[in-house]
């Protein structure tokens, strides 16, 4: 497994990076690198059978009313406008 994880690391930073660097494209360089060390964390946490991370159902379970409220206040827009 954690061969898996430094062979796909590898590859975003030899395919992904070097083109990012070039544009000068800086949110993404950071997006994309926060991406893949929150990836890399749950991967090694998962390979060692640790807790140490939240679980990230959990997380979308306690966001999910948030995201409920967001939709009714978008359809409620939507009705405004009509």
């Amino acid at each position: 497994m954690l061969l898996i994880l430094i062979i796909f690391i590898a590859l975003v930073l030899m395919l992904e990076f070097p083109g990012l660097i070039r544009s000068r494209a800086y949110p993404d360089i950071i997006i994309v690198a926060l991406l893949l060390l929150l990836s890399t964390a749950y991967g090694i946490a998962y390979d060692l059978n640790s807790d140490i991370l939240p679980n990230p159902n959990r997380i979308l379970f306690s966001l999910d009313h948030l995201a409920d409220s967001f939709q009714s206040l978008l359809q409620l827009g939507d009705d405004l406008q009509r």
